[in-house]
């Protein structure tokens, strides 16, 4: 969950995709630019998934990650993933501030 949730946070920072528009470094880009940055993108993702799943399993190993840990972390991860991943969404905004909070808890309390 937590390899998963961080290449999603990874990979949405990568591009963004608007309606019909692809916008890669701040610049609008034609199908066939689009085409090999998402082919970059996705060699690059695959590559660092490596790392990013020793990392985490690193962590979870050393810190004694329960499930509800897991969770928890899996929760902020992805609801800053899905912020990062709409241009004009807010990561302070109240639902998000409710989703971390729950993540916080699961991870505390548990």
């Amino acid at each position: 969950m937590l390899t998963g949730s961080t290449m999603a946070l990874i990979g949405g920072t990568v591009y963004k995709v608007i309606d019909t528009v692809f916008i890669f470094n701040g610049q609008f880009r034609n199908k066939f630019e689009a085409l090999v940055i998402f082919l970059g993108a996705m060699v690059i993702t695959g590559w660092a998934t490596l790392s990013v799943q020793s990392f985490w399993a690193e962590i979870v190993t050393q810190l004694n990650f329960s499930m509800f840990d897991l969770i928890g972390a899996a929760l902020i991860i992805g609801m800053i993933a899905v912020n990062n991943t709409v241009p004009n969404w807010k990561y302070l905004d109240p639902k998000s501030v409710i989703v971390y909070g729950i993540g916080c808890a699961l991870i505390l309390a548990l």
